[in-house]
Order: C-alpha cells, then structure tokens, then sequence
C-alpha cells in the first residue's frame, strides 16, 4: 500500500510532466510552423498548413523522467524502454523536417524491434526451441514489432485519434504494468490538448514511431500469455484497422508500399466525419476494450466481437467504399 509521502510524489511527478510537455510544446510551436510544415496533399485529411513534429515534446519529458527512474531505482526495462526508443524518434525527427530514405527508416525499426524482443520474455522461451522454429519465430515476431511501430504512425492522420488512443493504453499499462508508464498517459494528455480537432501541432514521425516501438515494447513484456493478449486487445482498434487495409491492398494488387488514404479512418472523413467524431470512435473502442480486460474471458470475448462487428458496420455502410476508395487515389 502506497504511503501518503509516496502519494504525494506521485501527484508532484505527474503535475509536472504535464506542465513540462505543455510548455515544451509552447516553446517548440514557432520552429515548428517555420521548419516542419506540413502541407496537404490529395492524401490528407486536413486541409490547412500545420506544423508537425511535436511529439519531441512528450517523447523528451518521458525520456527525463525515464532517466531520473533509471538513477533512483536501478535498471528495469520499463524505464529503460523509452531511452531505447530514441534512436527511432529522431530518425522520425529528421523524417519530419524532411524526407528519409524508406530503407533507413526500417533499419533503425528493425534495431529498435531487436532490442525490444532481446529484453521480451519470449527471447529466452524461443531459445529453447530447435534452431530452425526458433529462427522462423524470430524473424515472425522482429517484424511484428516492426509493423506494430508502422502501423501506429500510419493511424496518426487525423486530430486526437492516435493520442486519444495511445493514452488509453498507456493509462491500462500503469495499471496493468508498471506506474511508470503514468508518466506516458500524463504527457501524451498534455499534448492531446493541441492535436484534438481543430489541431495546432501533429506529433509527426518523430511522436508516433515512438509511441510504436513503446506499445509493442509494452505488449511484448508480458508475463504471460493472457497479459499478451489483453494488451494486444488494447491497442487493436490501431492495429487492425492499419493491419487489415495491408491485407485488402494486397489482395487488390495494389502497391502495400505505395502511400495511400485507404484506413478506414481517412474513409469515414472522406464520408463527411469530423476528425473529432472519427477520433471518439476509436478512443471509445479502446476504452471499451481496456475495461474488458478486468472483466472474466467470456467477458472479454463478447465485447470485442461486439467492438470488432461495429466497426465492420461501420465500414460496409458508413464509410466511402474500399474499392471506390482506391479509384479516387
């Protein structure tokens, strides 16, 4: 049981990382709308100028506290997890101010994804196996974490619903994993309050890959099978919506590498949406499937199919049609 002392440091922390990432992003706001500008283009969902690239706010606040943990309480991977991941922001930063080869990108999401799994209790149960499965299963879930970290950024195309979803997440992770990750939903807050709509700032590449490579860091620490999935549950309405448009692309012919605004997301604003209506959606999804995972398996498994047949409701009948989608690209 916590004492009051602790308690109280607890509020102190969590009060100044949001004063903290709300000021960075203050500051940073000028350099941005002169330096990373994002200007729209037939794959938008917006329709101004905006400036990108202020997830360095959250991503620099969590990495000083991260730290600071580091020094008080000693090595854990919770703590070291972000700090981790900072190569991969600021090849995302970089990204941001202007365009990186595609190639460099995925090697220091493939360096990130090695660590991460390296650290996974699934590294050591996977030596166990014979060399070839234990290979095979390797390489599966390497690219798993890399298309957690992909998929993440391509869900950041509208106001609110990345952040929105991700502090989620972050906030059942502090339950659930480590009050560390308390941190994360406080930041990731903060800045939600200039990217929901009408948005001031994106957390551009440098915020999203970042939030990637932490979720699935999260994911793949799981003690056990049932944590794995509950967590896995969690972060669904971003993965499976990126996921399965890979899939339906690639069963069309379509170029999965090719960039696109197929996400049921961008079909919904297409459909006339607004990104605070679209961005609710998703939030409610994954707050519906964070409360389930405290519930019994039976539970759990009713309200995701619920949750899985609304959203194959709202794409059949709501959103522009996939194949008229692909037309107009």
């Amino acid at each position: 049981m916590p004492t009051l002392n602790n308690q109280i440091y607890l509020i102190f922390q969590i009060s100044l990382a949001f004063i903290l990432t709300n000021f960075l992003i203050k500051i940073l706001l000028p350099l941005l709308k002169r330096n990373f500008l994002d200007l729209p283009n037939s794959r938008s969902s917006h329709n101004s100028p905006k400036p990108r690239g202020g997830g360095i706010s959250f991503v620099t606040v969590i990495n000083i506290f991260a730290l600071l943990y580091l020094i008080q309480k000693g090595l854990n991977f919770n703590y070291l997890l972000p700090i981790i991941s900072i190569p991969l922001s600021i090849i995302g930063f970089i990204d941001d101010l202007k365009q990186v080869n595609s190639l460099l990108r995925y090697i220091f999401q493939l360096s990130t994804a090695l660590i991460i799994f390296i650290y996974s209790p699934l590294f050591s149960e996977i030596l166990k196996l014979n060399f070839f499965l234990s290979l095979i299963l390797f390489l599966i879930l390497i690219i798993s974490i890399t298309a957690i970290i992909n998929f993440t950024n391509f869900m950041d195309g509208i106001d609110g619903l990345l952040a929105g979803c991700t502090l989620i997440f972050f906030l059942i992770a502090s339950i659930m994993v480590s009050s560390f990750y308390g941190i994360f939903f406080i930041t990731i807050l903060s800045f939600l309050f200039w990217n929901w709509y009408p948005s001031k700032v994106f957390m551009g590449d440098v915020g999203s890959t970042f939030l990637g490579a932490t979720m699935a860091g999260v994911i793949f620490q799981s003690e056990n099978q049932y944590e794995f999935l509950h967590l896995l549950l969690i972060a669904s309405p971003i993965i499976v919506d990126a996921f399965t448009c890979v899939i339906r692309r690639f069963l069309l012919g379509q170029n999965i590498f090719k960039p696109h605004n197929l996400h049921l997301y961008q079909r919904l604003i297409k459909a006339g949406w607004k990104h605070s209506s679209v961005a609710l959606i998703y939030i409610l999804a994954t707050i519906i499937l964070s409360f389930s995972t405290f519930l019994p398996v039976e539970y759990t498994l009713i309200f995701a199919f619920i949750t899985l047949t609304t959203f194959i409701y709202i794409d059949q009948k709501i959103a522009i049609k996939f194949r008229d989608a692909i037309e107009k690209i």
